[in-house]
């Protein structure tokens, strides 16, 4: 609670693979020196002073750095297997949020809280959608993993029912996944589809803004509020000016204001040409979110309700955007598994830059203990309440982790799970059908931009015997599939 002993309000801005790197005030002097590397050129002044405002999160991690399993473990505060999203949710895979766990809003809406829900959710498997009469409509949205009807073998889109599956959200306008940022679609509280011909960004700010002046009645204001805003950029694509923020692009990164590309892409591990006709249309969405961004917050002011609402900016994974000559996500590198968790509450906390290795899954119990239901925690939470040490790191005497787990799974024979300490990233990647493993470590200190694998020999046996032990640990501890089956134990040192 605050000060005045009430809820205080909440709103998550989540936007989509955007990374940790893509934020201006990195470049100030405050915060020189706290990456691995440098960060990348972009424009983001809304976030910039947001940033000063709050604890900004220098490790926060994506333990499994694709869409659905980050929002699973966010909403949730449970490892994959545990949640029921260990891939991302599309239609013909058994993932999708566990309608029968209590998830983050369940929890709050025991309290009274009005809860809403605008813009990308990517949790549900999609199903068929029937519309107010009935009649049946088609399986989710009907978008395809590759836009046409001819290739309508993987279904991504999902209109989320009342119910179970919305986890107590009494406001409802949102979507699954679909790739279209200038003509996105949303279905309302009664399965309404509304279809928008406008970037979605800035239509989701619009809906926001709504929500927290409450224009139309959407919550009632007698109880605190709790909003997310599931922005899709800067996920892919990023192919032209009909992708992204056309004004932001013109203004900051077309060729006729950035000459050389190189200026752009200049992170120490770009190797290749894959990004360069993509990462000026990456960077102006990165700048177009923080527009829109910078008005949600405007409309926290206006009301008059800043010091008694947490904003948390985060995002789901990264995007490699030619470092490794590699795009998009679901990865170990930097560029992947490094995302922005930046979080105000000018009623509790004070400004900061804070290296504790936050991953999803504390985010649920950390924002419950800090609003003051500790509690009301499921018993089963996997994650930590870290909120003691974001109110008061003086007097904390809780043990910031050593390490934070990665996993990799899919549709196929490669499975990897690795580590991320403060210094070293290990993966290990295993073929479950020729059942041989391949061991790649990293020293980020020494290496930041991970150009150069080490052998185990290159590192002495108590760091070889530590890193062991706490993948063991971490995989216990999710009751992942590989604790389960004791894979690669003639290395992983299991409980």
């Amino acid at each position: 609670m605050n000060k005045n002993g009430k809820y205080p309000n909440m709103v998550f801005v989540l936007p989509d693979q955007f990374r940790r790197q893509a934020m201006g005030f990195w470049s100030k002097e405050e915060y020189t020196n706290v990456l691995n590397g440098t960060s990348d050129p972009v424009y983001t002044p809304n976030i910039d002073k947001f940033a000063d405002e709050g604890i900004v999160f220098s490790q926060a991690i994506s333990i499994q750095p694709v869409c659905s399993p980050y929002r699973g473990m966010l909403m949730s505060g449970r490892f994959p297997r545990q949640n029921g999203v260990n891939l991302n949710c599309k239609a013909g895979r058994d993932s999708s949020l566990r309608e029968d766990i209590d998830c983050f809003t369940d929890i709050l809406a025991k309290v009274g809280y009005s809860l809403g829900y605008i813009g990308k959710l990517h949790l549900d498997k999609p199903l068929p959608h029937f519309d107010m009469e009935g009649k049946y409509v088609g399986e989710g949205g009907g978008y395809f993993s590759d836009g046409s009807p001819e290739g309508a073998t993987i279904c991504w889109d999902m209109y989320t029912p009342k119910g179970p599956k919305r986890h107590e959200i009494d406001y409802w306008y949102s979507y699954g996944t679909f790739d279209v940022h200038k003509h996105p679609h949303y279905w309302d509280n009664y399965g309404i589809k509304h279809e928008v011909n406008m970037w979605s960004p800035k239509h989701e700010a619009d809906k926001a803004i709504e929500y927290i002046k409450n224009t139309a009645g959407q919550r009632d204001l007698e109880r605190p509020f709790c909003l997310f805003v599931g922005m899709n950029p800067p996920h892919s694509p990023y192919d032209s000016v009909d992708d992204t923020d056309g004004e932001m692009y013109e203004k900051y990164y077309s060729p006729s204001v950035v000459k050389d590309i190189s200026d752009l892409l200049n992170r120490g591990n770009v190797t290749g040409n894959i990004a360069k006709d993509k990462v000026r249309y990456y960077f102006s969405h990165i700048t177009g979110v923080d527009r829109q961004f910078g008005r949600i917050l405007d409309a926290i002011d206006d009301c008059k309700i800043t010091d008694n609402t947490i904003v948390v900016f985060l995002s789901d994974h990264g995007d490699m955007m030619g470092s490794h000559n590699l795009l998009a996500k679901n990865v170990p590198f930097e560029e992947s598994i490094g995302v922005p968790f930046i979080i105000r509450y000018p009623d509790k906390l004070e400004h900061r830059i804070e290296d504790l290795l936050l991953t999803p899954v504390d985010i649920m119990p950390t924002i419950l203990g800090l609003i003051g239901l500790r509690e009301d925690i499921p018993e089963d939470v996997q994650g930590i309440d870290y909120s003691s040490l974001l109110i008061s790191p003086e007097y904390c005497n809780i043990k910031k982790p050593e390490s934070a787990l990665y996993i990799f799974d899919a549709e196929g024979d490669i499975l990897q799970r690795g580590l991320r300490t403060n210094r070293y990233t290990m993966v290990i990647e295993c073929n479950i059908k020729s059942n041989t493993t391949n061991i790649k470590l990293y020293d980020n200190i020494q290496d930041p931009y991970q150009m150069h694998s080490l052998a185990l020999g290159d590192i002495n046996k108590e760091t070889m015997y530590f890193l062991a032990k706490e993948l063991g640990y971490w995989l216990k501890k999710a009751n992942d599939i590989w604790y389960e089956n004791r894979l690669c134990s003639d290395f992983i040192k299991y409980p």
